[in-house]
C-alpha cells in the first residue's frame, strides 16, 4: 500500500491496523508530488481568482497594517470596515 509520505508514525499505525491484511507500505511521495504539479485549467482558474482576491486584500489592508500586528488582527480589520465580502470566494470559501 502506497502513502503520501507525509504521514505520521501514529497515522501509519492506524492504517496498517484498519488494513490488516496490506502486508506492504511504501511512500509514494515522489510520485504524488509529481502529479501535484500539474494542475488542470480549473485549477489554474481557481488559483488565479485566489491571487486576485488575496491582491486586493491586501492593497485595501495596507495602509491599516502595524508592525506585531497577527493575521487575525488583519482578519478582524477587515471584517470591522465591511471586508467580509472580500474575503470570500464565489463559492465561500474563506481567503482569510
Amino acid at each position: 500500500m502506497g502513502h503520501d509520505g507525509n504521514v505520521s508514525p501514529a497515522a501509519l499505525e492506524k492504517m496498517k491496523q484498519a488494513l490488516p491484511g496490506v502486508t506492504q507500505w511504501a511512500s509514494c511521495q515522489e510520485v504524488i508530488n509529481r502529479l501535484r504539479m500539474v494542475k488542470s485549467p480549473r485549477e489554474l482558474a481557481a488559483i488565479r481568482t485566489a491571487l486576485r482576491i488575496n491582491d486586493e486584500l491586501f492593497a485595501h489592508v495596507l495602509p491599516w497594517i502595524r508592525p506585531g500586528m497577527t493575521e487575525w488582527d488583519i482578519r478582524v480589520l477587515l471584517r470591522r470596515n465591511g471586508c467580509e465580502v472580500l474575503t470570500k470566494t464565489p463559492r465561500d470559501l474563506l481567503i482569510l
